[in-house]
């Protein structure tokens, strides 16, 4: 299976709300989903039909933006939200068997499924608008296939 993960962009600092869940994206994590958008576009690789985006207005938007014009069903999965680490493994573990699997969530959520599926992560981490894509293989541990940072520029 490849395995999609992306971090959501850089978001404001604050919401209208108060509320963490509300939070948007900056203008710096616009311009990174735009530049996402554009190596999606052009990437070697198939992608997945179908992502998992968690219900946060954050990643919401950088699906939107990310994945514009592709050919990429986002699902909310309400779960994702409130993902610990534990929960992301296990459904990793579970559709293994399948070919493809897009996550669009948080850290440090992400971060630790990476390094629990036994890969090294990206430096510094996984800084926001990260997309890391890794082959999980029926058993074994995943290897990395590709990172990518969100431009310098933006």
């Amino acid at each position: 299976m490849k395995l999609w993960l992306l971090r959501h962009a850089q978001a404001e600092p604050d919401s209208h709300s108060g509320r963490d869940r509300d939070r948007p994206l900056s203008q710096r994590g616009h311009r990174a989903c735009q530049a996402l958008n554009t190596w999606l576009r052009n990437c070697p690789y198939e992608l997945p039909f179908q992502a998992q985006v968690s219900p946060a207005l954050r990643t919401r938007q950088t699906a939107q933006l990310a994945l514009a014009d592709l050919s990429v069903q986002c699902i909310i999965d309400q779960s994702l939200w409130v993902a610990s680490t534990g929960d992301l493994l296990d459904r990793v573990q579970r559709d293994r068997a399948e070919r493809a699997r897009w996550l669009i969530g948080h850290n440090p959520g992400l971060e630790e499924l990476i390094y629990r599926l036994g890969c090294d992560l990206p430096v510094p981490g996984l800084k926001p608008g990260t997309l890391v894509i890794l082959d999980l293989p029926q058993k074994g541990l995943a290897q990395r296939v590709e990172v990518v940072a969100p431009k310098d520029s933006t």
